[in-house]
């Protein structure tokens, strides 16, 4: 439970609020992802048989795209995506 001082009179937290470490909130990576999906081969497009993390060295774009494109399939993790994104 959060001690209520740590907010003001409109129930919004102080300027020098200062959540306990007990309080704060962990946020899991997205759990509908495999371990090992950028270790998977692909089963589908002009790389198959690649694992994404081989197309995001050879043809970067093509990922972002699948990743953007593709809804039945799960092509990368969210990390590898924004990796190709640079």
């Amino acid at each position: 439970m959060i001690p209520q001082d740590l907010f003001d009179d409109d129930n919004l937290p102080t300027a020098n609020a200062r959540i306990p470490p007990t309080s704060r909130i962990v946020i899991p990576r997205d759990t509908n992802e495999p371990d090992d999906l950028d270790q998977t081969p692909l089963t589908f497009g002009k790389h198959v048989g690649l694992t994404p993390e081989q197309v995001a060295k050879k043809d970067p774009g093509w990922l972002v795209w699948a990743k953007q494109n593709v809804t039945n399939k799960l092509v990368c993790s969210d990390a590898l995506y924004r990796d190709c994104q640079k």
